[in-house]
């Protein structure tokens, strides 16, 4: 073991309209992980509207102030460089999770692949009065936060890790070893959307798979940053957006698979068993090749 390894970089973005959510990640992301001295937590306040003191609170937070609001791209490409001054893993993390015990352990060890905890919108556990459901409300966590805690203390231990061709970066961890090969995300998606998707062909494409840990699990209330402020006409426009710029650089039989969740291009194109082995790399190469 290195006498002196890399710091890990934690990023986290907070606005104006999230920052309720963003005290309760705060708090149960220190009390969930061990950091160590050299490590790294940079708070993002994106639209200058964090007034809350509670980042003072917790030793190694670093707040940085948006000149003017960025995108969630643009925010992780500046944790990215942050990371790569140190040649540091970056951890993305959104600010409307709840984190818990050990969440962190299973990913730790990775350096040579996209890896995210599993959340509620990946498998819904259920306690005795509650359903802890894909759509959530920070009352939903509060009003049962005691059985949140024991269902928790329940789940499975022995991790394994779980293929996927893409996966969203709600709680990510990019090795320095993947985006000093990938680089930084593609901007020209818009505020949000499509872009994490893009990052996981790409690496997939320079030879890191994407994967959960299905031993780490954090609560996830789901685009509380973006989507619950959103006009509809606003959210209509941002998913034309990225949706239009997946399209033309991967075309439309992967947008089918990554955006839509429509396997249906894998057994059209005689995939299936590149599927099995979860070879998404040659589906991919594959796939994109029918670009004109």
């Amino acid at each position: 073991m290195a006498e002196n390894p890399a710091p890990r970089i934690f990023g986290m973005v907070t606005t104006q309209h999230s920052s309720e959510y963003t005290h309760h990640a705060l708090q149960t992301f220190f009390a969930s992980t061990e950091l160590r001295a050299q490590d790294r937590f940079l708070l993002i306040d994106n639209d200058k509207s964090f007034q809350s003191n509670i980042w003072m609170t917790f030793s190694g937070i670093e707040r940085i102030v948006n000149e003017h609001p960025l995108s969630f791209a643009e925010n992780v490409n500046r944790v990215m460089r942050e990371s790569s001054e140190y040649q540091g893993d970056l951890y993305f993390l959104n600010n409307d999770l709840i984190f818990t015990p050990n969440w962190i352990t299973p990913l730790v060890n990775i350096t040579d692949a996209i890896v995210s905890p599993l959340g509620n919108q990946q498998v819904q556990h259920s306690s005795p009065n509650f359903t802890w459901r894909n759509a959530l409300e920070l009352k939903d966590y509060l009003q049962h936060q005691s059985e949140f805690e024991v269902m928790v203390s329940q789940l499975p231990k022995q991790n394994r890790y779980l293929p996927v061709i893409a996966l969203g970066f709600f709680c990510v961890k990019i090795p320095y070893r993947v985006y000093s090969a990938v680089g930084p995300m593609v901007i020209s998606y818009g505020k949000g959307g499509g872009e994490d998707t893009d990052y996981c062909l790409r690496s997939h494409l320079k030879g890191f798979p994407t994967m959960f840990a299905t031993a780490s699990y954090v609560l996830h209330f789901n685009q509380r940053s973006t989507g619950a402020i959103e006009a509809p006409q606003v959210k209509t426009g941002r998913e034309i957006q990225y949706r239009a710029e997946f399209l033309k650089r991967w075309g439309p039989h992967l947008t089918k698979i990554a955006i839509d969740h429509n396997l249906g291009p894998i057994s059209e194109f005689g995939l299936s068993e590149y599927a099995k082995e979860h070879n998404y790399r040659e589906i991919i190469l594959k796939l994109h090749s029918l670009l004109p």
